[in-house]
């Protein structure tokens, strides 16, 4: 689908189109100036320039298209070549004696632009303003790459090259040359790559130099855009006051793509799942009893979104449980306890869980303060416990009696079910139905 000019006077079109070219040819002077200087990046420069203008030879202006899809690289693509074009169109009006207005038109840039379903708003936002503001002859395709690449290429027969920003550094650009054909089983065409020596400061030298505008999420600190899916802004520019850096102040290079998820990862993010260790206390299991059904644990956490990474059944030991809470809670989003850590005068699955997080327990005036927090019918069974500042009430399951049989309490990302472990079930999925809870509090 070709861009519609739809509710533009010609006239608008032509002005439109003659600013564009004006302002090309501007850039192309400046960048012809800068070349002069002689440094290092002006010599990339040079190479860059000078690989467009042997293309635009070979090729000609009108079977040459550009794939603009609003990147950085792409960015510097969409400027090298429209400054290089007016340049060839300049050069060409010596030889032919053009007119403005055909000046103006042969130095429209053809563009390809694939839209994607989960785009960043901004880059979509951004390449229709850049479109509109340079008179781009843009094609809008809504298919995967390789079947708009058909249709492109069938809607414009005459297109044989496309000029792209890939470089050494990417990952499918260790083996490529400045012209390279395309690959085996898609359609003839030659790419052209003229950055392919430039790194990610050069991208940022060019564009904040000559002052080009960019998409506003380099600002706030992406560096390398994809799907919303699978881009998130760049750890390596994050701020103490939780702000990012703008992506341009990225100085380790090799961190470029530290902002790209994997395909699991983004998964994830369409997906989000908690992950969960599950730990029993009961004195039956010293001897072999097992009163909980693992297969129902599965289902039950599987059913309110949460996956479980591991289950463990352990005897009434204090020390050993503290270390298996700890552990948990490190590689878990969350750790379940079922059943009650007992001694002969008090029970110590609140302190177990305190030890493993490292937590003080309160003592003798806090502790009562803290007690007075919860609902007097489940004070008496917390009175048993040693709990932590941070020990919260989820519910009670009462079964009829007045003081609830069993209790859950969370202490960080420790879910606490204090009860027997008959009942473990019965309470557990209540417990977890609140999965924006989980997504709040998970790792705190």
């Amino acid at each position: 689908m070709i861009l519609s000019t739809a509710g533009v006077s010609v006239e608008e079109m032509e002005e439109v189109v003659s600013e564009a070219y004006l302002s090309a040819l501007a850039l192309y002077d400046r960048i012809k100036r800068e070349e002069a200087v002689g440094s290092g990046f002006a010599r990339k420069l040079r190479v860059a320039i000078e690989t467009i203008e042997g293309a635009l030879r070979l090729y000609g202006q009108d079977k040459i298209s550009i794939a603009f899809n609003g990147g950085k690289d792409a960015t510097v693509i969409l400027h090298l070549y429209r400054a290089a074009v007016a340049n060839f169109v300049r050069e060409e009006d010596v030889r032919n004696q053009l007119s403005e207005q055909e000046k103006a038109q042969r130095s429209r840039v053809v563009s390809m632009y694939i839209v994607q379903k989960d785009e960043f708003p901004e880059v979509e936002e951004y390449v229709h303003e850049t479109d509109k503001q340079y008179a781009i002859d843009a094609s809008f395709l809504h298919t995967s790459f390789k079947e708009a690449l058909i249709e492109f290429l069938n809607e414009r027969p005459k297109i044989q090259a496309f000029v792209l920003g890939t470089r050494f550094d990417d990952p499918d650009g260790a083996d490529l040359q400045q012209f390279s054909p395309s690959s085996r089983g898609w359609p003839n065409f030659m790419r052209i790559n003229p950055i392919l020596e430039w790194d990610y400061a050069d991208v940022w030298t060019f564009l904040r130099y000559f002052e080009l505008r960019y998409c506003s999420l380099y600002d706030v600190g992406y560096t390398s855009l994809g799907k919303t899916t699978r881009t998130r802004r760049n750890p390596a520019l994050i701020c103490k006051n939780g702000e990012y850096l703008p992506g341009y102040m990225l100085f380790d290079k090799c961190m470029e793509r530290a902002g790209r998820v994997s395909h699991s990862e983004a998964d994830h993010l369409e997906h989000p799942r908690r992950t969960a260790g599950v730990i029993m206390f009961s004195p039956e299991i010293e001897r072999g009893v097992i009163e909980v059904d693992r297969n129902t644990t599965l289902k039950v956490l599987r059913d309110r979104g949460v996956r479980l990474k591991k289950l463990v059944f352990m005897p009434e030991e204090l020390k050993d449980a503290a270390k298996e809470i700890a552990e948990m809670s490190m590689s878990f989003d969350i750790v379940i306890t079922g059943g009650l850590i007992r001694s002969s005068t008090k029970e110590n699955t609140l302190r177990a869980v305190s030890v493993a997080l490292r937590l003080p327990s309160l003592k003798e005036d806090d502790f009562e303060s803290k007690l007075f927090t919860f609902p007097e019918n489940v004070q008496k069974i917390l009175r048993k416990e040693a709990i932590a500042e941070e020990t919260q009430l989820v519910n009670g399951i009462s079964l009829g009696a007045k003081e609830p049989s069993t209790l859950v309490v969370k202490t960080r990302n420790v879910y606490s079910i204090l009860g027997p472990l008959s009942l473990f079930h019965n309470v557990l999925g209540d417990a977890l139905g609140n999965l924006e809870e989980l997504e709040n509090n998970h790792k705190s």
